[in-house]
């Protein structure tokens, strides 16, 4: 599964916030029933990474955008191929990548609570 695919799964889910009831029975915005787990820590996990899903798949989305904006200023800047604006414009690029993957990770973690 893609993320693409995966961001469409999140979109047909039952709606979040997920939430663990009584007995660590999960459920979902408007009181949806999903579930009993076999142990309360693993209603916890479920709980947690659910709730965080739309983060993580940020930080991913972010994490690959960066990856290709610092290919491209890399292999710019290596072979010589550009223009000094060029140049310039790639890494401004690749700056602004990295700024939204620190945005995207400090929102996971305020999704996790840290």
């Amino acid at each position: 599964m893609g993320l693409e695919q995966f961001r469409q799964l999140l979109g047909k889910a039952t709606k979040r916030p997920w939430r663990i009831q009584e007995e660590a029975e999960i459920t979902g915005a408007q009181g949806w029933w999903i579930g009993p787990p076999a142990r309360p820590i693993d209603a916890a996990l479920i709980v947690q990474a659910v709730n965080a899903a739309e983060a993580f798949l940020e930080v991913a989305e972010k994490g690959q955008a960066f990856s290709k904006a610092y290919a491209h200023a890399s292999i710019a800047d290596e072979e010589g191929l550009a223009s000094v604006e060029d140049f310039r414009t790639a890494w401004k690029a690749a700056d602004e990548a990295a700024k939204e993957f620190d945005a995207a990770l400090a929102h996971l973690n305020e999704k996790l609570g840290a």
